[in-house]
């Protein structure tokens, strides 16, 4: 399916969540509460079912597997046992599920750390640098570079921590120096997922325009919601110039075209944001 075929499908169809229970609908749950997992396949017909549904209706998974006071199975959340269990029969793909990603930017000071809190606390969180320290508690992942680095404290929470590794030094600094670290990742290109189907920029504000006055190649400091100058930071304070800004608002359009074409509903949260006028704008 084309791009402009994809958007008129979107236009003309139901945009409305369908909710699905999960245990005796989709799961076959033949025992009951039994152990606590997930142990039977699906029901005949539930991949065609679903199929069928996400045509029109964002699906989401409704179930009590998922309240928070129930107790770990094998060391996993209800969530993690569902989210494997459709992996397994190849149903994922068809459940929406939305990912917050978490910026820096002076925008995120328009929410109270708290109300923040609160209103992620469910979802998936995919945190970038410096928003992890007023939302660890609520955060999945924890992704990090080298630029503008400061240290984080993970005693007591369990993220996954994700370095953004450019140079070919930085997994020897992160190893030598004892920093956390569940994955690296070399900056190297794309990867298709089929984890989510709407991704959420909070805090993502790109950079001031305002701010260069002329050489396009002139460092300046940008803006972040935290106490943000050159001195604060641990390792590697980090400017942008005009040209690095504008290079990145521009690739937004098709960055947008891109996920679009791949099934993926980009919003962005941010009264600043320069990023192309086709990608909506959305209150939290």
């Amino acid at each position: 399916m084309d791009l402009e075929s994809y958007k008129l499908k979107q236009q003309n169809e139901n945009n409305q969540q369908i909710a699905i229970d999960f245990d005796g609908v989709i799961h076959t749950n033949s025992k009951g509460y039994h152990d606590g997992t997930v142990y039977d396949p699906p029901f005949h017909g539930t991949e065609e079912a679903l199929k069928q549904l996400s045509q029109k209706y964002k699906i989401v998974i409704f179930t009590c597997k998922v309240k928070p006071d129930r107790p770990l199975i094998n060391g996993k959340s209800g969530k993690e046992l569902i989210k494997e269990w459709l992996s397994k029969y190849n149903l994922l793909h068809y459940i929406h599920e939305t990912c917050y990603i978490v910026s820096g930017g002076p925008s995120l000071k328009n929410y109270p750390p708290q109300y923040l809190k609160e209103k992620l606390k469910d979802k998936l969180v995919i945190s970038v640098k410096q928003s992890f320290n007023i939302l660890k508690e609520v955060v999945d992942f924890h992704v990090l570079n080298f630029t503008n680095f400061q240290p984080y404290d993970y005693r007591e929470t369990d993220n996954i921590v994700v370095w953004e590794v450019f140079e070919q030094f930085h997994p020897e600094m992160i190893l030598k120096n004892n920093l956390k670290c569940e994955l690296m990742l070399p900056v190297v290109g794309n990867r298709e997922s089929d984890i989510v189907k709407r991704i959420v920029t909070l805090g993502w504000d790109i950079g001031d325009i305002s701010k260069f006055k002329g050489d396009k190649y002139e460092d300046v400091w940008q803006d972040h919601f935290y106490e943000d100058t050159p001195d604060k930071m641990a390792y590697a304070p980090t400017p942008m110039n005009f040209h690095e800004v504008n290079t990145v608002v521009n690739s937004t359009e098709y960055l947008n075209k891109w996920l679009l074409s791949k099934g993926v509903e980009l919003n962005i949260i941010s009264d600043r944001n320069p990023a192309h006028k086709s990608i909506p704008r959305i209150k939290l």
